[in-house]
């Protein structure tokens, strides 16, 4: 009898540590799967946020102040002739045919008025915009001051000045299909550059000083731009060959 009650102590001690065990593996597999699913859901929370990212909330393009001039879309032919020189300068290959609206504004306060040219067209044009010139007479002749490349309109013309030339305001579109934004383009001085910067991308938007008062040169993108074709000499010789 005494055998016996040992081994049935020895069976009830086996059988209590073993239900021990077995809760103690139960509850440790529950509390970790627990804490893999909590540290799961943190990293998916985490790369989630990380893949959300932040549009940039753009202002309404907000009309300069002031008046308009309707833009120029009849040929001139100083204009046309400064920008087939220009072509034929830099080799252009296949014919070209350019679209462009012009307006005569005094940038600079010397009482004489730059040609503000917007030119559409094969290798005019990218993603954001187009082109827009700066034309200035010289001898008869027009010279190129600067080239702001994209830009669309509306074109502006601040009554600000930034080195005794008027702050231009331009258009750019965006590259991911959400609304177009403003940018200033004021001219470099002597130790920054020349003229007007190239491409707005960098530079600041509008602030109120700005767009108090000025001139809309450009409202409108039209289908009604004056065109003239350009073909390069080349061409032009082959043709009269054949004639």
């Amino acid at each position: 009898m005494v055998f016996a009650d040992i081994n049935k102590r020895r069976l009830l001690w086996v059988l209590l540590a073993t239900m021990v065990m077995a809760g103690a593996a139960i509850g440790g597999t529950w509390w970790w799967r627990k804490k893999q699913a909590e540290e799961r859901k943190a990293r998916l929370a985490l790369e989630a946020k990380k893949k959300q990212v932040k549009k940039e909330v753009l202002p309404p393009i907000r009309p300069i102040k002031g008046d308009s001039i309707e833009a120029m879309i009849r040929s001139n032919r100083r204009i046309s002739d400064f920008f087939r020189e220009d072509f034929r300068l830099q080799n252009f290959r296949l014919d070209t045919t350019v679209t462009y609206a012009y307006n005569f504004v005094d940038l600079n306060g010397d009482e004489k008025d730059e040609a503000i040219v917007f030119l559409e067209g094969n290798g005019m044009c990218y993603t954001q915009g187009c082109a827009l010139v700066i034309l200035v007479r010289k001898e008869g002749k027009y010279e190129l001051k600067s080239a702001i490349i994209p830009a669309e309109p509306p074109i502006f013309i601040s009554n600000r000045k930034t080195n005794g030339w008027r702050d231009l305001v331009v258009n750019l579109l965006s590259k991911d299909y959400s609304p177009a934004s403003q940018r200033v383009v004021r001219y470099l001085s002597n130790e920054d550059g020349y003229g007007y910067p190239v491409d707005p991308n960098t530079l600041p938007k509008p602030w109120p000083e700005v767009m108090d008062e000025g001139l809309t040169i450009l409202a409108e993108q039209g289908e009604d731009l004056y065109k003239f074709r350009f073909v390069p000499d080349r061409r032009q010789k082959k043709t009269k060959r054949s004639k």
